[in-house]
């Protein structure tokens, strides 16, 4: 006996179109020529008649019947000399207890029986414990051409659901007492309810490189899935992020349908499914600076618009000392990018931005002094050199004046101009002396004046000797 399953697009494309179940059943039985015998003995048959010598059957499912198509080696014809057997024989509930035990019935205990005589007429009998007992049907039987014959029983004769279930059968023909076949030659067939595949095709961006059916992967070539799976329920999940590299990446956003949920979940016909998944491109955005608050890093969608910087131009960085921004240094690619200002606000993201704030570090000199305005205070870049000067001596209109003794605080030194190296914040100290303009007149006690050749005064330890008395500048002190 040689006998096989055949599941081919045509034969398939035959119901499609009019059949969504999620199974099929579907059979199929080849049988050699040139085999009849006496179904009843199992003896040599007494003569050939090829239209009871079976060639092939082939069973499949549509949305009502089950179709049968018996294909024999001989032309069939319209009326026969004797009655013509084709009987199509089912274990309809799988209990091998109840079945028919006697040749060439046994195996079963539904038939279904096609007579050809007079005409075409089908008829069906169910096995009970005394016999084979008739049944009504709405089986229906015709001639698909001169070699086959088509018998479509419907399924709620034979009890059949949603749920996949295993059917023994077979199929006896017989020319009334000369010969017949068996299909398959010895036991039966098993009909059996295969998971109906309908066309998947997915297509994504070429960066995704698979998409998950139900658990499973499958590998995406040049932005497409082309694939095969039951009707049914699925599940489709598809990755949500592709990372093409540190700073750029596509998101899920939805389906061609509308759909956003990830995974999702769908019903799928035998019009298959088609769709497309949406992804967005996003560019990763780096702010960072070693003061201050820098804002805007993050992932952004293409052709969003930005805001990036730090919050503050100058930030103080310690007693005396601030930082002031200078510029960003890095890669803004496509963007546009003004790199002198501390703020910025970028239209329309074409590219990843990773940016770091420059800053200069500045120190404040501060000076303070009772006379005169020094030079040289203020905030100056750190490293640099600035000349520090004040008026060394300054006379007034109301006879005094003041000289610049030296400079105290963070340095001590008595130059009234020198150049400073601005390494840290510094406080300088003027420092001053005071002097009166005096003269000395000399009265005898009997009220002549004199002049003497010379004066010595002393003040805090200092002795001075004077020879001129008018006009004389004299340090602030006790002489």
């Amino acid at each position: 006996m040689k006998r096989r399953y055949i599941i081919s697009l045509l034969f398939i494309a035959l119901f499609l179109n009019s059949y969504a179940s999620a199974y099929i059943y579907m059979d199929f039985i080849e049988d050699p020529d040139n085999d009849l015998l006496d179904i009843w003995t199992g003896g040599a048959a007494s003569g050939y008649v090829g239209f009871v010598d079976v060639k092939c059957v082939a069973v499949f499912e549509e949305e009502n019947f089950l179709r049968i198509v018996v294909n024999v080696y001989g032309e069939i014809p319209e009326v026969t000399e004797k009655k013509t057997y084709y009987y199509v024989l089912f274990d309809r509930d799988g209990d091998p207890g109840n079945n028919c035990q006697d040749a060439p019935f046994n195996y079963c205990d539904t038939m279904y029986s096609v007579t050809l005589y007079e005409g075409l007429g089908v008829s069906a009998g169910v096995y009970r414990s005394w016999g084979w007992d008739d049944v009504s049907t709405s089986a229906q039987v015709y001639l698909e051409n001169s070699t086959a014959l088509v018998l479509l029983i419907p399924k709620s004769e034979l009890g059949l659901n949603e749920e996949p279930k295993e059917l023994n059968w077979r199929v006896v023909t017989e020319y009334e007492y000369v010969c017949g076949d068996f299909a398959p030659d010895e036991g039966y067939s098993t009909l059996i309810r295969y998971a109906l595949e309908t066309p998947v095709e997915i297509y994504v961006p070429v960066n995704v490189t698979y998409v998950v059916i139900d658990g499973v992967e499958y590998v995406a070539e040049d932005g497409e899935i082309t694939t095969y799976i039951p009707v049914g329920w699925h599940e489709i999940y598809v990755p949500p992020v592709i990372n093409v590299s540190d700073d750029m990446r596509y998101v899920f956003v939805e389906w061609s349908d509308g759909v956003t949920d990830n995974p999702r979940k769908v019903y799928i016909d035998v019009d298959g499914f088609n769709g497309t998944c949406e992804y967005e491109a996003e560019y990763r955005v780096t702010v960072s600076s070693p003061y201050g608050e820098a804002y805007g890093s993050g992932w952004y969608k293409e052709g969003s618009t930005v805001q990036l910087g730090v919050k503050q131009s100058e930030v103080i960085v310690g007693n005396g000392s601030k930082a002031v921004f200078v510029s960003w240094e890095g890669e803004w690619g496509r963007n546009t990018l003004d790199p002198n200002k501390h703020q910025q606000v970028v239209g329309s993201l074409a590219d990843p931005i990773n940016i770091t704030a420059k800053w200069r570090i500045y120190h404040v000199v501060t000076i303070f002094s009772r006379y005169d305005y020094p030079k040289g205070d203020g905030w100056h870049p750190a490293g640099s050199n600035v000349t520090i000067s004040i008026t060394p001596v300054l006379e007034f209109d109301n006879g005094t004046k003041v000289e610049f003794r030296g400079w105290t605080g963070d340095l001590t030194d008595n130059r009234s101009s020198f150049t400073l190296k601005v390494d840290k914040p510094y406080v300088l100290i003027a420092n001053w002396d005071r002097y009166f303009l005096v003269s000395f007149r000399f009265i005898k006690s009997k009220g002549e004046e004199i002049t003497p050749d010379a004066m010595e005064i002393a003040c805090d330890g200092v002795k001075l000797i004077l020879t001129e008395y008018v006009n004389v500048w004299l340090k602030e002190g006790t002489y």
